[in-house]
């Protein structure tokens, strides 16, 4: 897709990213960065490429040809743009990044960290994702993990900021 900007899928929309090739699975972000001027724009282009149009062929089959057999070769420029761009994506680690702290020793109620998460997304104008849908992108965190207790679901590796103090106190007790 040749655009100016990223797009930005509100609302947590995969699906919009998907129809443009960016963010799911193996679609990457290309960097546009360079603009031809108008006035150094070759309007003969069409025709010079269909006069060329065997050799470009044969480019193309050579191209082919390496992909069957050494795999999908991306530049460093286009790995490093598409994983900028889907960091930019993340909602939960823009809530996480605004809202959390992460460490081993740290943990959170589900049922708080939740209503933190749909507060925050409210106020950031951002999709509310069903408490499932939220519960399984923690789970894909590395070191957040759910644990069943007597009085509901508790992460640990993470905590809301505001329970910063408890945290805190946990962290002195450790040292």
């Amino acid at each position: 897709m040749a655009r100016a900007q990223s797009p930005h899928f509100a609302k947590g929309r995969r699906a919009a990213a998907y129809l443009c090739g960016l963010g799911v699975l193996n679609h990457n972000l290309i960097p546009w960065e360079v603009v031809v001027p108008k006035e150094r724009r070759d309007e003969q282009l069409k025709a010079k490429l269909r006069t060329e149009a065997s050799g470009i062929l044969n480019w193309m089959l050579h191209g082919l040809a390496d992909y069957l057999k050494n795999g999908m070769q991306y530049p460093l420029k286009v790995e490093s743009a598409t994983s900028q761009y889907r960091e930019s994506q993340d909602v939960i680690a823009q809530f996480i990044a605004a809202k959390c702290v992460l460490d081993v020793n740290a943990e959170v109620r589900f049922s708080e960290l939740y209503s933190a998460y749909k507060y925050w997304a409210d106020t950031s104008r951002e999709y509310i994702m069903a408490a499932r849908k939220f519960s399984d992108s923690l789970k894909k965190r590395e070191d957040v993990q759910a644990r069943g207790k007597m009085d509901g679901t508790w992460y640990t590796g993470i905590a809301l900021i505001a329970s910063a103090p408890r945290y805190q106190d946990i962290l002195e007790d450790a040292i």
